[in-house]
């Protein structure tokens, strides 16, 4: 969830902390980043399986979406990311998207700090269904794109992953 503060985090490693500061919830050891740059409403966090109690509390009250794996198992990637989509959209003029490694089962990504079983699995990326775009055109933070348009975008069809 990268939503610890100094104060919530049990290791103290920044790298657990960027979606705390930049919704606007960390405290005198962060940056002064003025008014929050995210506002919570638009922020959705997609894949989740391992976090920690204080994250979670922070994210709930702040009221950002987490759609856990289960909720993927259970009704699908597409619906997961349609839904997900609306809400980054929603009385916004565009929306970045970020991927964390961490979202990856670990038998497709080793490597990452915090493997944790039960991932998205490469079997459903888009260059496994035929989709061979560079990888840094899979998602735009255009406005065109935000608003449905596929462009050099996503593609509108997003069921390539799962």
């Amino acid at each position: 969830m990268d939503s610890h503060t100094p104060r919530t985090s049990p290791t103290g490693r920044l790298h657990g902390m960027p979606l705390a500061a930049l919704l606007g919830q960390g405290d005198e050891e962060f940056p002064d980043l003025g008014p929050a740059p995210l506002a919570a409403r638009n922020v959705c966090l997609v894949g989740v399986r391992s976090f920690e109690p204080a994250e979670a509390r922070l994210l709930e009250r702040l009221g950002v979406r987490v759609f856990f794996m289960d909720e993927i198992w259970q009704r699908g990637i597409a619906a997961v990311l349609a839904d997900a989509l609306e809400i980054a959209k929603a009385g916004t003029a565009g929306f970045g998207v970020t991927l964390d490694l961490d979202v990856l089962d670990p038998v497709e990504a080793p490597a990452v700090a915090t493997p944790v079983p039960g991932g998205l699995r490469a079997r459903c990326s888009p260059r496994s269904r035929g989709w061979r775009r560079n990888p840094r055109s899979w998602a735009s933070s255009s406005p065109s794109t935000a608003r449905g348009a596929t462009g050099t975008g996503a593609p509108h069809d997003s069921s390539w992953i799962c």
